[in-house]
């Protein structure tokens, strides 16, 4: 694999190099760039790399102007020691978000991401799909969602998310397979990013995934009552007023 490293800082650099060659002794770092400028000319003249690490403050400028001067088609893994980059990371083809010092476990989770992401666009071309694996891999990010946890920033695909919720004040996220996160956007902030053919708002306290739906039945005032997978422990309720637009929706 080769990768470029974009580093103002000497020792930063050198240590993300040393920790890549422990995680992944094959991997060929190509240039290690200290600059925009610098991070501008490479990318202009040489092929791509197949990752590229990249810090977000170079020399009191940000590596966001890089994207605005020169086109990078590549994944990028940005490492900062702030977290409020990291929503316009993941506009700039960021698979992974790194805050610093970054440690070797860190890297390591880094890297199996690109390893997944890489591993699924080939499984798709293998599928017959190579001759649309541009239009694919535009698709796959434009049905992701970043998740903000925390101090972390998380890609999620879309159609892997099974519904969110409101409990106590606090917004919970649950995906299909029953992973559960506790999100700082609200509901109405996820209702504009995610798809509306995908998901309906079900009331005030659920937005749900049409996968998630195992069943509706009818409740007391002409509202319905949503049974929804993963279940959970909840009475989830369609209004009257609701009720027609959720049977076209999902039917």
């Amino acid at each position: 694999m080769r990768t470029v490293i974009v580093e103002d800082q000497p020792y930063a650099a050198d240590r993300i190099g040393r920790l890549l060659k422990k995680v992944e002794p094959e991997i060929e770092v190509q240039a290690i760039l200290s600059s925009v400028p610098d991070a501008v000319q490479w990318f202009s003249h040489n092929p791509g790399p197949d990752l590229i690490f990249m810090d977000v403050e170079l020399d009191q400028e940000v590596c966001f102007k890089i994207f605005e001067q020169t086109a990078i088609d590549c994944p990028v893994i940005f490492t900062s020691a702030h977290t409020k980059y990291g929503m316009d990371a993941y506009h700039a083809n960021a698979i992974h978000y790194l805050t610093k010092p970054i440690t070797e476990e860190s890297l390591r989770i880094g890297l199996d991401k690109y390893q997944q992401l890489r591993n699924s666009f080939l499984e798709k071309a293998v599928d017959g799909l190579s001759d649309n694996s541009d239009n694919e891999v535009a698709k796959a990010i434009a049905e992701k969602i970043i998740l903000r946890v925390g101090k972390n920033y998380i890609p999620v695909a879309q159609s892997q998310i099974a519904y969110t919720c409101i409990r106590n004040g606090l917004t919970y996220l649950f995906m299909q397979d029953g992973t559960r996160y506790l999100v700082e956007q609200n509901l109405d902030e996820l209702e504009k990013e995610l798809r509306k053919d995908l998901f309906f708002r079900l009331n005030r306290q659920y937005l749900a995934n049409i996968n998630a739906v195992k069943y509706y039945s009818s409740f007391t005032r002409g509202r319905l009552k949503i049974s929804l997978e993963p279940t959970i422990d909840d009475t989830v309720l369609v209004s009257f007023k609701k009720r027609n637009t959720f049977l076209e929706w999902i039917s």
